[in-house]
């Protein structure tokens, strides 16, 4: 729901323009995120079982503190994620080289959704996490 508030262009598109979904697209994006500390194996299990219930995931794997997931732009973002990641009491790497990766990838993911809702790429506000 507030992926949809937030760009409803994505679902029922613009005038004279269908929306990506309405079109078939897919935006596949693939990322490696990293942990503060390795998972055990239950823990490993548990964490992709919840990111799996999330729209969107195509492939989630655990190695150790690795996690590495493909999923759809236009139904789950990097922050979706990691906020998931969280709440399955996983903690991802605090280092300020992974805060700022992770950063400058949700505002990549953001420009693009705002790009693709049809408002010329983040004048309605897109923004940094």
């Amino acid at each position: 729901r507030e992926r949809f508030r937030t760009h409803p262009g994505l679902y029922v598109g613009n005038p004279g323009a269908p929306a990506p979904r309405q079109r078939g697209e897919v935006r596949r994006r693939r990322r490696h995120l990293r942990l503060e500390a390795p998972l055990g194996e239950a823990q490993a299990r548990a964490v992709v079982a919840h990111l799996r219930r999330l729209m969107g995931i195509e492939d989630v794997r655990v190695q150790g503190a690795d996690v590495l997931i493909t999923y759809d732009l236009l139904q789950v973002s990097l922050e979706d994620i990691e906020n998931a990641l969280g709440e399955a009491g996983a903690r991802l790497g605090d280092a300020w080289t992974d805060r700022l990766r992770r950063g400058f990838l949700q505002f990549v993911e953001d420009w693009e959704l705002h790009a693709m809702d049809g408002d010329g790429g983040g004048s309605g506000g897109a923004h940094c996490h």
